[in-house]
């Protein structure tokens, strides 16, 4: 898929249709719809493409009508040749194993393995090895870093320590502002101790939601695209490249320890509207962000209060340096929301 978005916007396409085999299933595809910049489109605009296809004259499907210019055999080794160029040819730390682990994740390591051989680093997959027992597993192949795709991007094992997310993008920012990079795009929910640390490196942030590829369509429109931020092949490249060259250890001892609480209160998504409204009117201007959903600053932590991805709810998401700090704020506003609700219904 990273290789399409690539040749899309290398090609300069209108747009593209990325098509994959269901896994355990010969005879069933998924098809995504694909924008200029090489990103999923929005749910409305699928809808008014397929209402649109459905609704338009029956005609035989022609290269021509495809817009189909040449074929694209070659575009999973432009995109190799673009992973080798992350890897940079800084000096090699010989004190950092060179052996990665890739966890469960079959298409990111058939992405990636001939790049890392290439450039003389040991790669390894592990499909079935739980998450506990990976860090014994690294152990057992000498590997200093181990790679897996989670739901908003890629996270990393290496010095006992896991990085989630999050701290693997802060990492790469800090990397990146270090090569130059002046300005960075970071998601509205982004833990605000990891913005700070960003900041520190004279970077601007520019903060976007990442529904609706909100993330990635501000780093395009305002010239702020990195691969390693965006593309989970180009982020397990880079690491491999900062892991080997001993930066990556430097960077990490940087980020700060979190910790974080999660909750749910369950509602209709009306009664959520009336949730997020009675969260501003009762905070204070300078406490509050509101890009994806209400995010509310203490004086040691931050609540996150927006709508859960069935629009059955509120998620709550609290984080603080202390840990019962965080489950405090956890259950403050678990029991504000609540109350807010039950105002509400005696009200009515």
């Amino acid at each position: 898929r990273s290789a399409l978005s690539h040749a899309i916007r290398g090609y300069a396409f209108d747009g593209g249709i990325f098509i994959a085999h269901q896994e355990g299933e010969r005879h069933m595809v998924s098809m995504e719809l694909m924008d200029g910049f090489g990103l999923g489109i929005t749910n409305e605009t699928r809808r008014k493409f397929v209402n649109g296809f459905r609704e338009g004259d029956r005609q035989s499907v022609t290269r021509s009508r495809l817009g189909i210019i040449q074929r694209l055999n070659g575009v999973s080794r432009a995109y190799e040749a673009s992973l080798r160029s992350k890897i940079g040819h800084g000096a090699v730390n010989e004190d950092n194993e060179a052996c990665v682990l890739i966890a469960h994740d079959r298409p990111l390591f058939d992405a990636v393995a001939n790049v890392l051989i290439r450039a003389g680093i040991d790669v390894r997959f592990s499909e079935d090895v739980e998450d506990t027992k990976l860090p014994a597993l690294m152990t057992r192949l000498k590997a200093g870093l181990c790679i897996g795709r989670g739901e908003s991007g890629i996270w990393a094992i290496a010095n006992d320590r896991r990085l989630n997310e999050d701290e693997v993008q802060t990492v790469l920012m800090i990397a990146a502002a270090r090569s130059g990079q002046r300005a960075e795009v970071v998601a509205a929910d982004m833990p605000q101790e990891l913005c700070t640390l960003i900041s520190t490196e004279s970077v601007e942030l520019i903060k976007a939601p990442r529904a609706g590829h909100g993330l990635e369509h501000t780093a395009m429109e305002r010239g702020l695209w990195q691969d390693e931020l965006f593309e989970a092949e180009a982020a397990a490249i880079r690491l491999c490249a900062l892991k080997r060259e001993g930066k990556l250890d430097e960077i990490m001892a940087l980020l700060p320890e979190i910790a974080k609480e999660h909750g749910e209160v369950k509602c209709s998504w009306r009664e959520i509207g009336r949730v997020l409204r009675s969260l501003v009117e009762s905070g204070r201007d300078e406490d509050l962000e509101l890009i994806e959903g209400v995010r509310i600053a203490s004086d040691d932590g931050w609540v996150l209060v927006r709508p859960n991805k069935g629009l059955k709810g509120c998620s709550i998401r609290a984080e603080s340096f202390r840990e019962e700090y965080a489950k405090e704020l956890c259950d403050i506003y678990s029991d504000k929301i609540k109350a807010i609700l039950a105002n509400a219904d005696d009200k009515a």
